[in-house]
């Protein structure tokens, strides 16, 4: 297993960071017609950044996906992407134009890479690799290749009904704490807020909040 080394961020952290975030966005612009908070992390500062996108007068529309790719601190070879559909027919019906993605930590990119490239590329079931089907739902797991802009590719597990068209809009990414060390997609998020590298032992750095925390480490 890869050596980390945990480092503790505490709510009073993620909330002034959050403010930075979305100052950040307010900023370079532009402003996104639609959130896309990634579950689970970027569901906490999420939050926090509705609130503070209410006091400045704006009611944000949002429609979230659920993204897994790691196993505790250990990251998976492919990446499984919930709630695609769901956004994809979000997006069309409320004629977004302009969507940005939020979510904690950055560490690869694939992430953020994989609902961008599935908008402006589409994604359809017969250039799927394997597929898995799900009793009972009317759905299948397709498994996809995915290349990214540096070159190197990895595997996207998505759930599907139906094939995914492109779509006429922008798709950004606003991220608290990239890691530039880990990046693998060959572009840097378009609005973040602190980076972290590796350490002088080389260790990844494994950010924790305060809802991450072990049992033994909330008392």
């Amino acid at each position: 297993m890869e050596d980390v080394y945990r480092l503790p961020i505490s709510w009073k952290k993620l909330e002034a960071d959050s403010i930075k975030l979305v100052e950040e966005i307010k900023k370079k612009g532009p402003w996104p017609d639609t959130f896309v908070p990634i579950i689970r992390g970027g569901g906490m500062s999420f939050t926090v950044l509705t609130g503070i996108i209410e006091r400045m007068g704006f009611e944000p529309k949002y429609c979230s996906l659920t993204a897994k790719s790691y196993k505790g601190c250990v990251q998976q070879k492919g990446i499984e992407l919930y709630g695609m559909e769901d956004l994809a027919i979000f997006l069309k019906k409320e004629r977004c134009r302009i969507a940005t993605t939020v979510d904690e930590v950055r560490d690869t990119g694939r992430t953020g890479h994989l609902p961008r490239y599935i908008l402006k590329n589409g994604i359809y079931r017969k250039d799927a690799i394997e597929k898995e089907k799900i009793e009972g739902i009317g759905k299948s797991i397709y498994h996809f290749s995915i290349k990214l802009p540096a070159g190197n590719s990895y595997i996207a597990k998505i759930p599907l009904a139906g094939d995914i068209e492109p779509q006429d809009l922008e798709l950004l990414e606003a991220v608290l704490y990239p890691k530039p060390d880990e990046n693998l997609t060959g572009y840097d998020p378009d609005f973040s807020v602190e980076p972290y590298y590796r350490d002088s032992q080389n260790r990844r750095v494994w950010l924790v909040f305060e809802h991450e925390k072990e049992w033994d480490e909330l008392f």
